[in-house]
């Protein structure tokens, strides 16, 4: 609860204070927000998308690691055997 006789007093328009009615003020503070969670969502999915190639890339790279390792272990094999 407030006061508005106390706002009224406290809060003149000679200082630079401008009353306004609840309601307008509502629905000019609701429609920002609106947008701003509007524009949290759609960076929060972004950010999902990368996130998700990032994973799929690291994955990538540790299939390439593997076989990367694998033609090492290979190559020195095969390197055994025709010195053998």
């Amino acid at each position: 609860m407030v006061c508005r006789d106390c706002i009224v007093l406290a809060h003149s328009k000679s200082d630079g204070h401008e009353l306004q009615e609840l309601n307008e003020v509502k629905a000019e503070y609701v429609l920002t927000l609106e947008q701003l969670r509007i524009k949290v969502e759609q960076g929060i999915r972004q950010r999902q998308e990368h996130l998700s190639c990032l994973r799929t890339e690291l994955d990538t790279m540790d299939i390439v690691s593997e076989v990367s390792k694998l033609v090492s272990v290979y190559s020195t094999l095969v390197r055994g055997v025709r010195l053998a």
